[in-house]
């Protein structure tokens, strides 16, 4: 976790490389000597350590590019700062051109510049860059930004630190998109300055946030999100994927929560990224009703991503965009719809929406509803997902709807479909001695007979974040067993030496066994040691089930013994935005407050922790602590919430920072249930 991170390479345009009217020339063997090189794609000003995009053409004197191949090697030029050039470096042309992808330089500086260079050729040198590992608001440097017209230019994946100096102060960034691309922002207001923000008795004794805005181009509001719209007052905003609806400049707005008023320091992280090739869009258009609205006018849906706008008159819950999807054979299917985690959308005055999804047979006819397989409300926060093993091919139909008649919020919103096809039934191991192996990102289906013990083994880490899905009546078409830790059936993971089960979490809700109101149904647990472990399955009743292996994450394994602290050493670059990520438990129990931004949040653990962290010189540099009053009191993330507890520092200089762990209670016993992981997150 001690590393630079490579993030998603920079987008660079690359400028025509062909000349109008005639045709390429071609060479082969040694070039002639009037050949030259020429950037077509060269790096811009961003973030130290990420992939950089560049292409190098290859042209006659005459500027006519000549097509054929030839190794094209790539070096620093201009190199004042002392950085390395990492990743391949040189590259065979293809019909003239040669592409390099992996370009990395692990070191801020300014002034930078590349040579390419190959034999018998002119070389070409690219224009200065600087590479940076985060940057300053204006008003930090030489003026203000305090309004669109004065905003301040904000890099994609580089972290830019300001502050609010009063509750009226607000700061604006400028950035330009394109259409289609998907733009997310983080704020770190609460977990960066958690002595401003974290203000007790503001409002109703929960903390405040940074409130975020999203401006189009004719600088009206696009989206907002704050916790003065959702009540989650002590987690830090975000917006986590916009659809970009037009080439312009946009605008980024940051201040304080309405209904509250701390001032402080602050980072944002601007992200933007192209849609996945294929993305659909919805067949109704923006403003529009009725082109998708029941099953008869159903939108067929294939696997990837689909960008849409619900919309409602507030007329009734049956306000609603259908889609269908068509199943040939056994298909285990995930879908998750992306909009409450986006904020508000549509002005000042407009209002949040709640998403409901339901997944619908084939039976009835087009004008009535099917039976319902599947109704989800909240899986990440406000959004629903729905997770289902369809056995009978057929027609099935998604709706798109609202949890309450009288919601009268209208957002755009990113639906996801994954489809998997499900391998045929198997027969599993009864024997302990001899399970039946398996991997991460395995499935496996089977019937148990009544009283039933079935055993499984696979391999892990110390530090892996294990997820077993349970697949039982609620998700599992034509199954009537209902798994779960209340339930008589269910499936847990064992230590494979003392054959006892590792102390884990489970998902909020269990499915129910009459849909209604389904929730995802897993078992989640922290290993603390490398090797084999073992998931046993049992059932009083005989019955259908399926389970998949997923590893959620890789952490830094821990556990506390009593009054101990645990220390441990990140390494990180002068000017980084550096996050720790510790995951426990939802301590509605442990600590007296819950964790719901996720139902994901429970691993377990009956930690209630503290994370300071020192520099070199033992100055403290961070700390939060998961006993904090309030509603629920985490300073964690809307797009990792399923960390307990996170914490953010810009490293002041470059070294090795100590990271202490410890339980915040006094008294604190200690021992093989007080059990953590940490993540290390740089610029993310």
């Amino acid at each position: 976790m001690n590393r630079i991170n490579l993030l998603a390479a920079l987008a660079l345009s690359a400028l025509a490389a062909c000349s109008g009217g005639s045709s390429p020339a071609t060479f082969t063997g040694a070039p002639p000597r009037d050949l030259a090189l020429k950037f077509d794609a060269q790096p811009a000003s961003g973030l130290a350590g990420e992939a950089m995009s560049v292409k190098v053409s290859i042209h006659e004197q005459n500027g006519q590019l000549a097509t054929g191949g030839g190794n094209v090697t790539i070096a620093l030029g201009t190199n004042t700062s002392g950085g390395a050039l990492a990743g391949t470096i040189t590259r065979a042309a293809v019909n003239g051109v040669a592409t390099f992808d992996d370009l990395v330089i692990v070191k801020a500086g300014q002034g930078y510049t590349l040579t390419a260079a190959s034999p018998g050729m002119a070389t070409a040198t690219t224009n200065a860059f600087a590479l940076v590992y985060s940057m300053d608001e204006n008003e930090t440097v030489s003026a203000s930004n305090d309004s669109p017209e004065t905003a301040m230019a904000i890099t994609p994946n580089v972290p830019m630190f300001g502050s609010l100096t009063s509750p009226e102060d607000a700061d604006y960034y400028k950035f330009h998109a394109t259409a289609g691309q998907i733009v997310s922002v983080s704020s770190y207001a609460t977990r960066f300055d958690l002595g401003h923000f974290d203000i007790q008795g503001i409002y109703h004794g929960w903390d405040t946030s940074l409130r975020l805005r999203l401006l189009g181009p004719d600088k009206t509001e696009m989206q907002r999100m704050s916790g003065a719209d959702w009540t989650r007052f002590d987690i830090d905003n975000e917006i986590a994927a916009v659809r970009i609806p037009a080439d312009g400049d946009y605008y980024l707005a940051c201040d304080v929560d309405s209904d509250g008023s701390a001032t402080g320091n602050y980072a944002l992280l601007l992200r933007l990224s192209g849609a996945p090739a294929g993305t659909q869009v919805e067949s109704e258009p923006v403003g529009q009703a009725g082109l998708n609205d029941t099953r008869a006018s159903a939108q067929l849906l294939s696997p990837g991503l689909v960008s849409g706008q619900y919309q409602t008159p507030g007329t009734g819950t049956s306000d609603s965009d259908f889609y269908k999807i068509v199943i040939s054979e056994p298909t285990h299917i995930h879908l998750e719809l992306l909009a409450s985690r986006n904020g508000v959308a549509g002005g000042a005055d407009a209002v949040g929406w709640d998403p409901v999804l339901e997944l619908q047979d084939g039976s009835g006819d087009l004008s009535n509803p099917g039976t319902a397989l599947w109704i989800n409300d909240d899986t990440l926060f406000n959004d629903p997902a729905i997770d289902y093993v369809i056995t009978v091919p057929g027609t099935f139909f998604v709706r798109v709807g609202r949890f309450a008649s009288d919601d009268t919020g209208s957002a755009p919103y990113l639906l996801s479909y994954q489809a998997s096809t499900v391998a045929p039934e198997q027969v599993a191991s009864t024997d302990l001695l001899a399970p039946t192996p398996l991997v991460y990102g395995q499935s496996f289906r089977d019937a148990i007979d009544a009283g039933g013990v079935q055993y499984f083994s696979f391999t892990g880490s110390a530090g892996d974040m294990v997820r077993l899905w349970l697949e039982d009546q609620s998700s599992l078409q034509g199954s009537q067993l209902v798994m779960g830790p209340s339930r008589s059936a269910d499936a847990v993971i064992l230590d494979s030496e003392k054959l006892t089960e590792i102390p884990g979490g489970a998902s909020a809700f269990v499915g129910s066994p009459t849909p209604g109101d389904n929730e995802l149904n897993a078992r989640q647990v922290i290993l603390q040691k490398t090797g084999t472990q073992l998931v046993r399955v049992n059932s009083p009743q005989a019955g259908k089930f399926g389970i998949r292996l997923e590893l959620v994450g890789s952490g830094i394994a821990g556990t506390l013994q009593s009054a101990a602290k645990n220390h441990h050493s990140v390494h990180a670059e002068e000017g980084q935005l550096v996050t720790i990520s510790l995951f426990a438990n939802a301590a509605s129990e442990v600590c007296g407050s819950g964790n719901k931004a996720s139902i994901f949040g429970n691993w377990g653990s009956v930690l209630c922790p503290t994370i300071q962290v020192f520099d070199g010189a033992g100055k403290l540099v961070a700390s939060t602590s998961a006993d904090r009053p309030g509603q629920s009191n985490f300073a964690e993330s809307m797009l990792r919430a399923e960390a307990m507890l996170e914490t953010s520092f810009r490293a002041p200089a470059a070294g090795d920072y100590d990271v202490v762990v410890a339980d915040s209670a006094a008294n604190a016993q200690g021992g093989a249930g007080f059990f953590y992981a940490l993540q290390v997150w740089k610029n993310q």
